[in-house]
């Protein structure tokens, strides 16, 4: 299996932005914001109905061939949280700011009083399809979206709120949706699959990346990886349809569940592509510590 690399992708910033001065920002800076950067094919959109507010950042750049104005994907997001007055979130991932979004960003964090991360996602790419590939996660929800050909693009696991959520998509089809804005997409050659498996960690969570990490990539298996064995033929085809309809598994007694997913571990097969993810966790462990730990201290700064 050919895992491309592991490294840090978004974070997201809470903050404070007093309620009086709000609007001021709204009416005054973003205005201004936009003003200066627009000239360089850099959009600060921002959206108010009075009450709830964001701004996003984008790169956008003139289609000549079809006289329009295309946009590339978000690079910042600034957005008040509900219910909370004052409260502020910022995502932004490092890793794609360009020397302009990088400056708005600076600007951004500057206006943000009591800064702290929220969350920091851990993404691995992978250089193979992971379309018929899924996690055995106990207690936890999933979620498919299908292509037109009926294969999985994305699959979540786990709730957005909750401390971790898995989130595993086709990296190559973000890549040539936005190929005139992405650095990644600038490489001499595409390779012919590319998928990348993030973990969405909340800040207590992102301290225990390392052993949250392996925990959930041991239960990563292709869906025809089970030993039949191990099972007799009913509880052979009743873990298929529960891998590749996991709705079906929801609908069981809570008995019925816990059964098939104890028969699931144990009749799971080993794959070269859990190995390899946590074999690259475990040696890229001390980089990864230390660029959580320079980040942070980079985005709380006063």
């Amino acid at each position: 299996m050919r895992v491309a690399g592991v490294g840090w992708d978004n974070f997201t910033v809470v903050g404070e932005i007093e309620a009086s001065r709000q609007e001021m920002f709204l009416r005054s800076s973003i205005p201004a914001l936009q003003a200066a950067y627009e000239p360089q094919n850099v959009d600060v959109q921002q959206q108010w109905n009075g009450q709830h507010w964001l701004v996003k950042v984008r790169e956008f750049r003139k289609d000549e061939e079809k006289d329009k104005v295309v946009h590339g994907p978000t690079l910042l997001y600034l957005e008040k949280v509900q219910f909370y007055d004052e409260k502020v979130r910022l995502e932004f991932n490092p890793n794609e700011q360009t020397e302009k979004t990088e400056e708005l960003k600076e600007y951004f964090l500057d206006v943000l009083k009591g800064k702290t991360v929220s969350r920091a996602d851990l993404a691995f790419d992978i250089h193979e399809d992971l379309s018929t590939y899924r996690f055995n996660q106990p207690g936890t929800t999933s979620n498919f979206y299908l292509g037109r050909s009926g294969k999985l693009e994305t699959l979540y696991v786990g709730a957005g709120g909750s401390e971790r959520q898995i989130r595993m998509y086709n990296k190559l089809k973000e890549l040539v949706a936005h190929k005139k804005f992405h650095k990644l997409a600038e490489l001499p050659a595409l390779p012919s699959d590319w998928w990348r498996v993030e973990f969405q960690l909340r800040r207590d969570a992102s301290e225990d990346f390392v052993n949250l990490a392996t925990e959930v990539l041991s239960g990563l298996h292709h869906v025809n990886d089970l030993d039949p064995t191990k099972l007799n033929p009913k509880d052979y085809a009743l873990l298929i349809a529960f891998i590749e309809h996991p709705e079906l598994l929801g609908q069981q007694t809570q008995y019925n569940r816990s059964k098939y997913r104890k028969l699931l571990n144990s009749a799971k097969k080993d794959t070269s592509l859990s190995t390899a993810l946590k074999e690259t966790l475990a040696t890229e462990k001390d980089r990864l510590v230390a660029e959580r730990e320079v980040l942070i201290q980079e985005f709380e700064k006063s």
